[in-house]
């Protein structure tokens, strides 16, 4: 998925993150739903705080509403990354490996997961 794509077309300075049963989140450190996009219902909803003053978030908000061809097509492009460090996480029991062009929070693997210091780990 072109989480990568949609970051860097749109200039996002926030957070940007897939989240289970959500979608693609833009957001901040404490909350992060302050725009979602569904990729499956093609919706971009604006979270429970709104777009409130901010002119970042007001500017993603409109230019993706303003094309959301091009937003999706962007979304279901394969990103492309410099670095390929592997980190790891759990699933249930199980150890569980990915990839990822930074360690450590706030990143993201190259899937799109938030790597929390609580959940992702370098060994």
């Amino acid at each position: 998925m072109g989480w990568k794509l949609v970051k860097e077309q749109y200039r996002i300075g926030h957070l940007v993150a897939f989240h289970r049963g959500k979608g693609l989140c833009i957001g901040s450190a404490y909350v992060h739903d302050l725009v979602v996009l569904d990729p499956e219902a093609k919706t971009i909803n604006v979270g429970r705080l709104g777009l409130s003053s901010n002119a970042d978030l007001t500017r993603y908000y409109e230019e993706m509403t303003g094309d959301q061809e091009k937003l999706w097509d962007l979304l279901e492009q394969p990103d492309t990354f410099d670095k390929e460090l592997p980190v790891f996480t759990y699933e249930g029991g199980d150890v569980v490996q990915y990839l990822c062009e930074e360690y450590d929070w706030p990143n993201v693997t190259h899937d799109g997961q938030m790597m929390y210091e609580n959940t992702f780990f370098r060994t």
